[in-house]
Formats: C-alpha cells, sequence, structure tokens
C-alpha cells in the first residue's frame, strides 16, 4: 500500500512548530564559540607605528602623543607599545597613558650585541628594564640592528652593486650569548624579552 501524502505528514511539526522547536533548543557551543569566549578578557595593545612612524620622521612624525593615545582608546585598545613621540621620563609617561586609560604593554629596543662591548649594551638594556618595570610592562622587544637599513631610504636592498649588509659568521655566537645574557638580565626583573626577527 502506498501512503497517502497527507498520512505521511500526520505526526510532523508543521513549518511553525519548527521554527519554534528550533526557536528554544539549546546547541551545545561550537570549538570555535569556546576559543572565542576564553578570550573574552583578553586585553589587546597597539603600536603607535600606526599613527606616527619610527622609521620614517616625515611619515606623519609629528602626530602629538595625546592624539595617538586618544585614538588609540577609542579604536578599543587597552594598551600601547613604545613609540618615538612618547617620553622616556617614567611619571611623564605613566600621566599621559593614564588621561587616556591606556597601559604599558612593550617597548621597543634595539641592540648592538655584534659591534659593541656587551658591558655598554647591558647598561641600556637595564635603563630600558627600568623604565617598562616602573611602569608595570612585563615584555621587553629586542632586534638587533648592527648594520640595519631599515630607516635608510638610500641603502641598497640587494639589486644593484652594493654588497648586502650581512653579521659575519664570527658575530653570531656573540649575538645570541649576547641575547642570552640580556634574556637573563630581563629575568632577573620578571620581564621576558621578545626578539622582533626581521
Amino acid at each position: 500500500l502506498r501512503e497517502s501524502p497527507r498520512s505521511a505528514l500526520r505526526g510532523r511539526p508543521t513549518r511553525s512548530r519548527e521554527r519554534n522547536n528550533a526557536s528554544t533548543t539549546r546547541m551545545p557551543p561550537t570549538a570555535s564559540a569556546t576559543r572565542h569566549s576564553r578570550l573574552a578578557h583578553c586585553l589587546v595593545g597597539a603600536n603607535p607605528i600606526v599613527w606616527s612612524n619610527d622609521d620614517f620622521d616625515d611619515l606623519a612624525g609629528d602626530v602629538p602623543l595625546d592624539t595617538i593615545l586618544g585614538e588609540m582608546r577609542t579604536a578599543g585598545y587597552s594598551g600601547t607599545e613604545l613609540g618615538h613621540a612618547y617620553p622616556r621620563e617614567p611619571a611623564k609617561l605613566a600621566g599621559a597613558l593614564s588621561r587616556h586609560d591606556l597601559r604599558l604593554v612593550s617597548g621597543w629596543h634595539s641592540t648592538y650585541l655584534a659591534s659593541r662591548s656587551l658591558a655598554d649594551e647591558e647598561g641600556t638594556f637595564r635603563a630600558h628594564l627600568k623604565l617598562l618595570k616602573t611602569l608595570g610592562c612585563r615584555i621587553a622587544i629586542v632586534a638587533e640592528c648592527t648594520r640595519c637599513i631599515h630607516g635608510d631610504r638610500n641603502a641598497a636592498l640587494g639589486f644593484g652593486e652594493s654588497p648586502v649588509p650581512r653579521l659575519m659568521e664570527t658575530e653570531w655566537p656573540v649575538l645570541c650569548a649576547g641575547l642570552k645574557h640580556l634574556a637573563a638580565v630581563a629575568a632577573r626583573e620578571n620581564i621576558t624579552i621578545a626578539y622582533h626577527h626581521h
């Protein structure tokens, strides 16, 4: 016997009932939703290079600090890295951050471990750590800048006859040992270093 279309529908919910059931049924959270809920209290900081370039002063290098911090906070960021417009005196920097309800999340430090003495490098690094620690920051960003060309518009990029700047083979062990030393210095201050690799 073939079931009639009318009898086949008997006992099945109508479309409106299906919609009502769907709206009242709670589905288990997806893996994506679970991941997002874990990040609900994650605070995000911004690098001020979005507002004012640290390498080339003619690229918005004159944007006032309060403009940078104010727009950063309006955009929803909770913290900021250091930039060239930021004062290096702890009290002044703390005041500027406080005015905009921001915290210092990290600060860049250029190292010259392959070309300068470790004692000199440690001295400038400790001064940087002191500023970070005073403001409650726990991350120091470091990058080796011996023979760097990122701030020189006239530097060859390896496409011409000029040689590409490179570390010599004998300088690599010096650099690595120096970075390990600075990491240990930072760790004693409860600060972690993050290496900016390019």
